[in-house]
């Protein structure tokens, strides 16, 4: 994928954290393809492994439990002991749980609030106040459009995307003055690899969708390396969405 410079990512340290699918690890394949190195924190063995073999020799990471403050902090300190500078933080708070809002219960809840809201806001924490230091970082959370809308049994789901996001502009006020940048890629119904249009089409979920088809990493690429680059200096607290039309739906 060729870059124009003013997206370079060149000498960039980005960490990306890996918790629901290997869709998040070809995502950071892209910000690969721009240049920067890519340190993935992986909240499964499985996920840490994915991103192996697809990223290569040039990843560099480690697992850890992406829910505790201790060891998000500790993984923190100890990237910038070794590393220095952090330049920009990638999240994936899409943890999913699709149920009956009667049926969920409070460990479920619990769960899913963990996951997605409470691990964004320890991870904003740690990664905001390390940037801080330096001057500079951008943040991007890959969420769902659900925090701003609803769908049945997704009750539970939609209100942690909406936490994650309503965190999201709260860390833009608290965090701006210090050129750092935090947003979020607000995604429909993504695939991790492409799949034939036609294969798709069968499922009636696909015929909501006013384009027809799923959501693929190379849609959502291009904008995570804009969001990661010196470049997004202007564009902040916003849930940008890459739904295929969804939001047009009432």
């Amino acid at each position: 994928m060729p870059i124009i410079q003013e997206f370079s990512l060149n000498n960039s340290l980005i960490v990306v954290c890996v918790s629901s699918s290997e869709e998040t690890v070809y995502l950071a394949e892209y910000l690969q393809y721009a240049g920067a190195d890519v340190y993935i924190l992986a909240s499964t063995d499985k996920l840490f492994r994915q991103a192996q073999d697809i990223l290569g020799d040039r990843m560099e990471g480690k697992v850890i439990d992406l829910q505790s403050k201790t060891e998000i902090d500790y993984a923190r300190d100890q990237l910038v002991n070794t590393k220095g500078q952090i330049h920009g933080l990638v999240i994936d708070s899409r943890n999913v749980l699709a149920k009956p809002l009667k049926d969920i219960s409070e460990h479920e809840w619990d769960l899913v609030m963990a996951s997605n809201a409470k691990s964004s806001f320890f991870l904003y924490q740690a990664f905001g106040e390390c940037m801080k230091d330096y001057g500079y970082g951008r943040i991007v959370n890959i969420t769902s459009e659900l925090g701003d809308r609803s769908v049945d049994n997704f009750s539970v789901f939609s209100a942690s995307q909406a936490a994650v996001h309503s965190l999201t502009k709260s860390m833009t006020v608290e965090y701006s003055k210090y050129s750092i940048r935090i947003n979020t890629v607000a995604t429909g119904w993504t695939i991790p690899s492409e799949i034939d249009v036609e294969e798709q089409r069968k499922e009636l979920l696909v015929r909501f969708i006013p384009l027809r088809r799923k959501g693929i990493p190379k849609d959502l690429g291009p904008l995570l390396v804009f969001l990661c680059s010196e470049s997004c200096d202007y564009t902040t607290g916003q849930p940008i969405f890459v739904n295929g039309g969804l939001t047009a739906r009432p």
